[in-house]
């Protein structure tokens, strides 16, 4: 059984943790990878600081497939990803000709220093170019893309072959019973299952179900045989409904 990619994610601005501007790249990415195949394994919402970008990248992108970050990129002082990143995998900031040579056509005489400084990038990286002009920078195995959501969709978009896994398959059985009726048949279930992911969760807007749980795997078969096994461990009549999704 192949395994589908492992991806983090990197939230990277002090304006969302001060609450000023509210997150919408992590709940993208968490629709966006899920329907691919992807798996995200972990989300994280971390400052403005080079440090704590260097720190944070260096950690994830030693322990999973992919790294993806939003946000910190553009000329302000406060805008420290593409210096984090450099950081993280101990090389230098050095500035793209190609980048300086897009600049001049689009800025023309308007042209700045600061300007420039979206010609920088870690030294070794690559550029996903993109007809309408926003590239995506990628550092080995960490994606780079802008905080803005139209901007960071778009660019997702240019690279989202890259994050594509298996199909998905989940089944769901809605239970007329609260978690505590059915932990230790589904603590059973997990152990007797490994490679099905396995999860309970109270439901609050079905008069019919307390509760669901979902079991997920690329493999239709062991999805089935997980649920066939919780199935037989529970009392009679508290199943009170099914569904099945697959999706890539």
């Amino acid at each position: 059984m192949s395994r589908s990619p492992q991806v983090a994610v990197v939230v990277i601005g002090a304006e969302v943790l001060s609450g000023k501007v509210r997150d919408e790249n992590g709940p993208f990415l968490i629709d966006s990878l899920r329907a691919r195949g992807a798996t995200l394994v972990e989300l994280r919402l971390i400052d403005d600081d080079t440090d704590t970008i260097a720190e944070t990248v260096r950690t994830l992108a030693a322990r999973f497939d992919y790294v993806i970050t939003t946000g910190g990129i553009g000329p302000t002082h406060d805008d420290l990803t593409v210096a984090g990143i450099a950081r993280a995998f101990e090389v230098a900031v050095v500035r793209d000709s190609g980048l300086v040579e897009d600049l001049r056509g689009y800025y023309q005489a308007g042209l700045t220093d600061q300007h420039l400084r979206l010609a920088d990038v870690p030294e070794g990286s690559k550029l996903h170019r993109d007809p309408r002009g926003v590239p995506v920078l990628q550092m080995r195995n960490v994606f780079v893309l802008p905080g803005i959501p139209a901007l960071a969709r778009r660019c997702f978009e240019q690279v989202a072959d890259v994050f594509q896994g298996e199909a998905v398959i989940t089944r769901v059985l809605f239970l007329n019973a609260a978690e505590t009726d059915i932990a230790e048949p589904l603590n059973v279930i997990t152990e007797s299952h490994p490679e099905v992911r396995s999860g309970s969760y109270p439901r609050t807007d079905d008069a019919r179900a307390r509760g669901k749980v979902t079991s997920v795997c690329t493999v239709r078969a062991l999805v089935a045989r997980a649920v066939d096994a919780l199935r037989e461990r529970l009392p009679e009549g508290m199943i009170v409904g099914e569904e099945e999704e697959d999706r890539l």
